[in-house]
C-alpha cells in the first residue's frame, strides 16, 4: 500500500529576490569610509575657510563703545543742586522722556556735536580728508581734463533746461540747507549713536561708536553735555521772556497807577472849588 506523508517538505537556499525601488541605506561604516576618502578636500576647506577668517580679522577695523548714563529729572540731583533737567517732575511721564529721546536724537544737538568736536576734520565722519591728501594721479588728472569738457559743452543745454526749484523740493531739502556742510557728517554721527530708555526708569543711556576709543567717549560725553546746555538755554530764554514780560507788566501797571492818582488829584481839586 502508497503511504501519503504528512510533513511538508521546505526549500533549502532559497534566494529572495531584491527589489529595485527600495534605496540602500547610508550606514555608519560607509560615512566613515567617505570621510577617510575625502579628508584630504575636508581638511582643504577647513584650513582655507581658517586663514580667510584670520586675513579678514586682522584687516577688520576694531569698534569701541562708551556708554554714558543720566537720570532725567530732580531725582539724583538734588543732593548736588537744585538744577532740575525736566520740569514738573511729577508730570514725568513715558511721552514726555520718549520727547525727550527724540531731543537727544535731534540735528540740533548732532550738529553742535560736531562743530564743538570739530568732526568734519576727522576722517572717520569725513572721508573726502583722505582724498585730499592723496595727490592726484595722471588717470584722474585726465578724468578732470574730460569731465571739464563735457561740462562746458552742456553748459548751454542746461541753462535752457534748468528750472527754478520747485516747492517740493525746496520743503525736502530744508533740513539739509539748514545743515549746510555737515550734513553728511550729521547723518554718519546718526549711526554712532543709540539713544534709549533703561528699561521704565528715568535713566537714559547713550551709547556712542568710534573707530577711536578716546573719540567714542568724547562723543557721547559731548552729546549729554550738549542735551543739558540746550535746556539751559531753553530754560534762559523761557525765563528771558518771562522776565520782559514782567517788566512790561509792571511798566503798564505803574502808568495805570500814575493815571489814577492824578485822576484823584484832579478831582480833589474840583470838590475843593466847588466848596468854596
Amino acid at each position: 500500500m502508497n503511504h501519503q506523508s504528512s510533513v511538508r517538505t521546505v526549500p533549502t537556499n532559497e534566494q529572495v529576490p531584491l527589489r529595485d525601488d527600495v534605496p540602500a541605506k547610508m550606514r555608519l561604516q560607509d560615512l566613515i569610509l567617505l570621510l577617510k576618502n575625502g579628508r584630504r578636500t575636508v581638511l582643504g576647506f577647513t584650513a582655507t575657510a581658517i586663514i580667510l577668517t584670520g586675513l579678514l580679522l586682522l584687516n577688520a577695523t576694531p569698534r569701541y563703545v562708551a556708554v554714558s548714563q543720566m537720570l532725567l529729572g530732580e531725582q539724583g540731583l538734588i543732593a548736588r543742586n537744585s538744577f532740575d533737567l525736566v520740569e514738573e517732575q511729577q508730570n514725568l511721564t513715558n511721552s514726555v522722556i520718549e520727547g525727550e529721546l527724540a531731543v537727544l536724537r535731534s540735528n540740533v544737538l548732532l550738529h553742535r556735536v560736531a562743530e564743538r568736536l570739530e568732526l568734519e576734520n576727522i576722517p572717520e565722519f569725513n572721508p573726502d580728508i583722505l582724498d585730499q591728501e592723496k595727490s592726484p594721479s595722471f588717470v584722474d588728472g585726465v578724468k578732470v581734463w574730460v569731465k571739464s569738457l563735457l561740462t562746458d559743452s552742456d553748459l548751454d543745454i542746461d541753462a535752457e533746461v534748468e528750472d527754478l526749484p520747485s516747492q517740493i523740493s525746496a520743503a525736502a531739502s530744508a533740513s539739509a540747507s539748514q545743515l549746510g556742510e555737515y550734513k553728511d557728517i550729521v547723518s554718519k554721527l546718526r549711526r554712532s549713536f543709540s539713544v534709549r530708555q533703561q528699561g521704565t526708569s528715568y535713566v537714559v543711556q547713550v551709547t556712542a561708536e568710534s573707530e577711536d576709543p578716546e573719540l567714542a567717549a568724547a562723543l557721547s560725553n559731548t552729546l549729554m553735555d550738549e542735551y543739558v546746555k540746550f535746556l539751559t538755554d531753553k530754560r534762559f530764554d523761557a525765563a528771558r521772556e518771562f522776565t520782559h514780560w514782567l517788566e512790561t507788566r509792571v511798566t503798564d501797571l505803574a502808568v495805570t497807577l500814575e493815571e489814577s492818582e492824578r485822576a484823584v488829584v484832579d478831582y480833589r481839586a474840583r470838590m475843593e472849588a466847588d466848596a468854596d
